[in-house]
């Protein structure tokens, strides 16, 4: 199936890297799974990474999607969500709004003891859970039991239209809230602070990237998903900020030989607008897992576009997905070396970027419970915002206005089958050895 949007669009970015780490390799990813209607818009900046304590210990590692982990409690425990008319707690200070059940509920509950985790480090404080279901009405349902149970600070809210749904809900109960999902909005909610890092940011990154490395025109191959659409647009829009284009993209399914034709499709576009044209720089931008990356590079190789357009033009650069670093299948192909992904550091060992953005988040909130011990509402965020910078696994954090910055964003090339930080323009173009 193909699809054209006005312009095109692509990629990029969400994800950490941790060279060496292993973990098993999920159907598809995590993060991809629950961006089900992302919004498109990010802030923030970047701040030098101090190193972590030594202590910092490691961290819970994630098995498959939606399936808890050995040491999970399971649902009949503190997970489980609270019967109707059941007392939760008496006035808790933190409570937990995260899809315990449904799809992803195995993700929930593994973010709810990573929360857990950050939170034992102010005096044992423990945190209420509520069942959002991974929807945005079980959103709103858990907002409204956690402020009938009076609660002071709420987290939660991984998936887009879920993260959206809690921030709304918690800005009209007046209750404070640090908003887990990967995508924030553009709307200014009192009381509410957006914690991850947006694709928006990460794009932005990667086409300046680009476009310092004098790419003019990009070719897009993306995921026919709304993750791979949400990462296309943001892309498009960093990318013409930037002073480029984008030539043209084929929107990607997994179907027979869809991949193979998406390519034949978008090569022939290349060939014809290099017709008789000067000299310009080229990016392919793929948004695909490693696997289907390798696919449609090798069919863009048998097209031909992928070598230099004349004995005079430069040879096109690659760049691809943050799905390469989820897993360790980057490492075990010499395929895509050389090709550019943008992505948020994280530092210490964690799971993913997911997990990092989840524990700095919990850390921030520590360290408000342990200046603010008998804190409300009222004082909630301005506490958060007046905390010094707090060294994290992505960066050093800070609160301003309604956004957790500080996020360490980069470049990477891939080397040998790892990522490796970018810190000038590229002094080669991409090059496979598979």
């Amino acid at each position: 199936m193909t699809r054209v949007l006005p312009t095109a669009l692509l990629v990029l970015a969400a994800a950490a890297w941790v060279p060496g780490s292993a973990q098993a390799t999920p159907p598809e990813s995590p993060l991809a799974r629950i961006l089900d209607d992302p919004s498109e818009a990010e802030g923030g900046e970047s701040v030098p990474v101090p190193p972590l304590p030594e202590d910092a210990g490691e961290l819970p590692r994630p098995d498959a999607p939606g399936e808890p982990g050995e040491d999970e409690p399971s649902s009949a425990d503190s997970d489980r969500e609270p019967e109707p008319g059941e007392v939760v707690a008496a006035k808790p200070r933190v409570c937990l709004a995260l899809p315990l059940s449904g799809p992803h509920g195995g993700l929930g509950r593994r973010t709810g003891a990573l929360i857990d985790q950050a939170l034992a480090s102010a005096e044992g404080v423990g945190a209420a859970r509520y069942d959002t279901e991974g929807t945005p009405q079980g959103a709103e349902a858990a907002v409204r039991r956690a402020d009938e149970d009076g609660c002071t600070l709420l987290v939660g809210g991984i998936g887009d239209r879920e993260a959206s749904a809690v921030a709304d809900a918690a800005a009209r109960a007046g209750l404070p809230a640090v908003v887990l999902g990967g995508e924030p909005d553009e709307r200014v909610r009192r009381d509410v602070i957006w914690a991850r890092a947006g694709r928006s940011m990460r794009a932005a990154a990667l086409a300046r990237h680009l476009a310092q490395a004098g790419v003019v025109t990009a070719w897009v191959l993306a995921q026919d998903t709304p993750y791979g659409i949400a990462e296309a647009r943001a892309f498009e829009r960093a990318f013409a900020t930037a002073g480029g284009r984008v030539g043209g993209q084929e929107w990607v399914t997994d179907e027979g030989t869809a991949p193979a034709e998406a390519a034949a499709r978008l090569a022939s576009r290349v060939t014809g607008a290099r017709a008789g044209a000067a000299c310009v720089g080229e990016a392919f931008l793929v948004i695909q897992g490693v696997a289907g990356a390798r696919r449609l590079l090798g069919f863009l190789g048998f097209e031909g576009v992928l070598q230099a357009a004349g004995p005079r033009c430069p040879v096109p650069i690659v760049a691809g997905s943050a799905l390469w670093l989820e897993g360790p299948e980057l490492g075990r192909t010499r395929a895509l070396d050389g090709a550019f992904v943008a992505a948020v550091r994280t530092r210490g060992t964690v799971g993913g970027l997911l997990e990092a953005e989840v524990l700095d988040a919990a850390d921030l909130v520590a360290a408000w419970l342990r200046t603010h011990p008998r804190g409300d509402r009222g004082g909630v965020v301005a506490g958060l915002r007046a905390l010094p910078p707090v060294p994290g696994r992505t960066g050093s954090l800070r609160v301003v206005g309604d956004r957790v910055v500080g996020k360490d964003v980069r470049v990477v090339v891939v080397r040998r089958g790892v990522p490796e930080p970018v810190e000038e323009s590229p002094e080669a173009g991409w090059t496979s050895s598979d």
